[in-house]
């Protein structure tokens, strides 16, 4: 029995991938697949074209859905109204800029999400430049061993709160179960466009997230929302998730993270030379070992 795997991409405006986006769902191995194509209010999106596409190529493994949204509700909103839609056991995200990196990623994906009873799993990803040059992989090598120390939920989460999780999971390159996302009422709307970051803190509070690095699931390809530069919505989401998500629980940790944590908050408004030298100063110890982080990374 293969359980139905729902891949969701998101489009918002850059439709010069989407095809190839496409045609590596199509290419899948996997028996029992659903792709939900959720536009964000693009002026311009190709539905009518992207469903003949669809209907030309697709083969009798794959179903479809595509929905549309008359104004730019943000990613947020945009990846819960797919998700929302899905009917799968297990939900993956393929933006569309990406593509999978074999025909047989979802068949190893759900092997292990199956074997194992995993609620979220993370797999590695290539890092494509927007020209298409291969720039390595996430998370790099060296840091594979340092991830796996991660190995249960507190460790995990104080981890991401502190921002030294070393690219151990991302949205573009990871697999949740459809019940698990559910119960915890999907991303967080109270964000913009950054739905990841917030959604494996809150995951790690209780759960650990499984990584299985053996599997490179996605070519991921730099200048989307996340990764393109600086964007203000983008650096108001931060802001809001240095004021709750990441201290909401800080007081359950050491010393030394609750100093991180503070460190993190106080950067904010550090926006003077003069401010940005008062701050170190003020926070000796979480500069050594900010530089040790850098290093290791």
């Amino acid at each position: 029995m293969n359980p139905l795997v729902s891949v969701v991409t998101m489009t918002y405006k850059k439709f010069d991938r989407i095809y190839d986006t496409i045609q590596s769902v199509i290419d899948q191995d996997y028996p029992e697949m659903e792709l939900i194509i959720s536009d964000d209010g693009s002026e311009a999106f190709p539905g009518k074209e992207i469903a003949e596409y669809l209907e030309k190529n697709k083969k009798g493994n794959l179903k479809y859905q595509i929905l549309t949204s008359e104004n730019n509700q943000g990613t947020v909103r945009n990846i819960n109204r797919a998700y929302r839609a899905a009917s799968g056991k297990y939900i993956i995200n393929l933006s569309a800029d990406d593509t999978f990196c074999s025909p047989t990623v979802i068949s190893r994906i759900v092997f292990e999400m199956e074997s194992n009873g995993y609620e979220l799993m993370a797999t590695r990803r290539e890092l494509i430049s927007e020209k298409g040059e291969f720039l390595g992989y996430l998370p790099k090598d060296k840091n594979i061993k340092r991830i796996e120390k991660l190995d249960t939920p507190h460790l995990q989460h104080r981890a991401f709160i502190t921002g030294e999780f070393f690219d151990m999971a991302s949205g573009s390159a990871i697999c949740i179960r459809n019940d698990t996302i559910k119960n915890m009422g999907y991303y967080d709307e109270k964000y913009v466009l950054w739905e990841d970051g917030p959604l494996f803190t809150r995951f790690t509070k209780q759960s650990r997230i499984a990584t299985d690095y053996d599997i490179l699931s996605t070519r991921y390809c730099l200048g989307g929302v996340s990764n393109s530069g600086t964007n203000p919505l983008m650096e108001k989401d931060i802001r809001l998730y240095n004021a709750t998500d990441r201290c909401e629980d800080v007081d359950r940790f050491d010393r030394i993270t609750q100093m991180k944590v503070r460190y993190i908050q106080e950067r904010e408004s550090a926006d003077t030379g003069l401010k940005r030298i008062v701050l170190y100063l003020k926070n000796p110890l979480v500069m050594v070992l900010k530089i040790c982080h850098k290093i290791k990374a």
